[in-house]
Formats: structure tokens, C-alpha cells, sequence
């Protein structure tokens, strides 16, 4: 059987529409919502706002997003953005914990130890990188996004042309929400479609 092909919505086109919808629910600035922006320490978002913006985002796509599944998918599952922050802090500053962190552990909470793997000091970093996506089959292009974003480092167009590496992006970040928007919308080749906004 042939694979089915995805046709993905350009980045450019999704992005305004998820601004528009974060500008409303959460009642920032416009100029405020930038596609590197963190949307609990940047623009002071809570686990209850995601229900405001799936509704939004939901009517502006004509599709059904779970609050759970976006919750998930930005990041918010299992704890919060200060929450990873501490087990980092205290994984980094012990360095025996670090290899307390199982690769059993990276695949029960993928969001979150990727997600949140940019917020790990750069001395442990590569040990760090290291033990979390040793539990992976990641291609060389999804490696790279990785290390891309723990470094903090610029990513490239070729390491975002798959929005269903959303996951791999930094946590909470306006630019892994808009990239699940794009994979949530995305139509197949054979004509199906998982929503069509206006």
C-alpha cells in the first residue's frame, strides 16, 4: 500500500491565525506574541487559559481540539513550565541524578523531556541529550532539531518542514503550537481532510 502523503498549511498562513486567537484569550499585546515567545513565562498563560484558546482555536480552524490534547501537546501535561524547572535545576546541580534519568522515563513524558531539555545548564547538556533520546528512533533531522533546540541555536526551514515533530520543540513555545495546528489541519493527498478553516 502506497504511504499516504500530507499536505501541510505554510507556516506563514497558520501563525497570524493562533496570534489572533493567544492575543484574545490571554488579553496581551499584539507585539507580544512572537513565534519564539513562552506562553506561561512570557506571556503569563495558565493551564485554565488552553481551554480559551482551544475554543478559538477550534472556531478559527473548524476542528476539534481536546483541552487535553492541547495541554499536552504545548506541554502543560504532567506539571508546569516552574515545575520542570526545579527537577532540572535539581537534576544539574547533582550530577549522579542525572543518570537517575531513565530512558523509560523520556518515553512516559516525551513533551516534557524534550520540551523543557533547553532549560538544562550547557555543562551537563550533552549527557543530558544524550540520556533522553537514547530511548528514540530519531532520524538524523529530528537529532538535529533537538540539539537545535537545547542550544538554543536558530532552526532551518528543512528542520521544521515535518509539523508532526511538534513534540520536539521547545515546550509552551508559540512556535510548537502553531506547528500542531499544522499537523492537526493537515489534508491528505487522497482528499481526506482533518479540518478546513475559512
Amino acid at each position: 500500500m502506497a504511504a499516504v502523503e500530507k499536505q501541510y498549511r505554510d507556516y506563514d498562513a497558520v501563525f497570524p491565525i493562533v496570534k489572533t486567537a493567544l492575543v484574545q484569550a490571554l488579553g496581551v499585546d499584539d507585539d507580544e506574541v512572537t513565534d519564539s515567545a513562552e506562553l506561561t513565562r512570557g506571556l503569563g498563560a495558565e493551564s485554565i487559559d488552553t481551554l480559551d484558546v482551544s475554543f478559538r482555536l477550534e472556531k478559527a480552524f473548524i476542528i476539534d481540539i481536546p483541552q487535553s490534547e492541547l495541554s499536552e501537546a504545548i506541554g502543560y501535561e504532567r506539571g508546569t513550565t516552574e515545575f520542570m524547572v526545579s527537577v532540572l535545576n535539581h537534576v544539574c546541580n547533582r550530577n549522579d541524578d542525572l543518570h537517575s534519568i531513565s530512558e523509560e522515563m523520556a518515553r512516559c513524558f516525551p513533551s516534557l523531556m524534550f520540551g523543557f531539555g533547553h532549560l538544562v545548564r550547557q555543562e551537563c547538556m550533552e549527557e543530558f541529550l544524550a540520556k533522553v533520546t537514547a530511548g528514540y528512533s530519531l532520524d538524523a533531522n529530528q537529532h538535529a532539531l533537538v540539539r537545535a533546540c537545547w542550544m538554543n541555536e536558530p532552526f532551518s526551514d528543512k528542520q521544521l518542514s515535518d509539523p508532526e515533530n511538534y513534540w520536539l520543540l521547545p515546550a509552551q513555545s508559540i512556535r510548537r503550537l502553531v506547528q500542531f495546528i499544522r499537523a492537526k489541519t493537515a489534508t491528505t493527498a487522497q482528499g481526506g481532510s482533518t479540518g478546513t478553516a475559512e
